[in-house]
């Protein structure tokens, strides 16, 4: 893994759980409106690191929320934290050259 990456992985480690903690508290509250960008980030942030199942995740629950489709935004919503919580083992995985 080259610098560059590294860094990165860092970085979506760092960051990502306060998106996961946004899109937890709008499910809550059941505020599908707040969940577009916290989604969108994770989409875009899990992408980079080639994490395809959870930006693919993210992707259905933004679109889902954006097009008001509040029941199917809340269960991808619901999937999330499992498929994070893979990812950011993977991921903490490859730092330790595992």
């Amino acid at each position: 893994m080259d610098d560059g990456f590294e860094t990165l992985v860092q970085t979506f480690l760092a960051h990502s759980p306060e998106l996961m903690d946004s899109l937890q508290k709008a499910s809550l509250a059941g505020d599908v409106d707040a969940m577009v960008a916290p989604a969108h980030s994770l989409k875009s942030s899990s992408a980079n690191m080639g994490a395809m199942r959870l930006s693919a995740l993210a992707r259905d629950l933004e679109m889902a929320a954006r097009e008001g489709r509040r029941d199917e935004a809340l269960e991808a919503c619901r999937r999330m934290p499992a498929v994070f919580l893979t990812t950011c083992a993977a991921l903490r995985s490859e730092l330790a050259g595992g």
